[in-house]
């Protein structure tokens, strides 16, 4: 049994977004839907200025926007990567400085830094490495992000 299914979903003053759903029997399993009407038209103008507005903005054409979008996202999270190794790799540069300002207080070696942009992991990983090198001992190490002292 075949039939047509039209179903008013906005109806602001002279506009009108109509969802037809076509069910074929000569098609079993398929169904067409469609949205016609004046509302329709805007819809789908809107959203493809939107797709074109994007396109402009990675200067490329509104079929390659998602690939460019990707590429971009990747890009930026190789960025990210290569910036925590950055920060890392110089946080180990100041540590090794510091080694050499281990001072004894009653026989016990302390060391007391402030590594600069090294975030709680990489000031874990400092500490094991001094617990490494110095099996009993104090350590304590600070960091400042942004300025701010952590």
């Amino acid at each position: 049994m075949s039939y047509v299914a039209v179903r008013t979903l906005i109806t602001p003053p002279r506009s009108a977004l109509y969802l037809l759903h076509l069910n074929l029997p000569s098609l079993p399993g398929c169904a067409v839907s469609t949205v016609t009407g004046s509302g329709a038209y805007r819809y789908a103008r809107e959203r493809l200025d939107q797709l074109n507005d994007v396109a402009a903005f990675f200067e490329t054409s509104p079929a390659n926007a998602l690939s460019k979008a990707e590429q971009l996202e990747a890009e930026l999270k190789q960025s990210r990567q290569d910036l925590e190794k950055l920060r890392i790799e110089a946080a180990n540069q100041a540590f090794k400085q510091k080694l050499d300002d281990v001072r004894e207080i009653a026989g016990v070696p302390v060391l007391r830094a402030v590594i600069a942009n090294a975030d709680a992991d990489a000031l874990r990983s400092l500490a094991d490495q001094f617990r490494q090198n110095t099996p009993s001992g104090v350590v304590v190490l600070g960091t400042v992000m942004n300025e701010n002292r952590c």
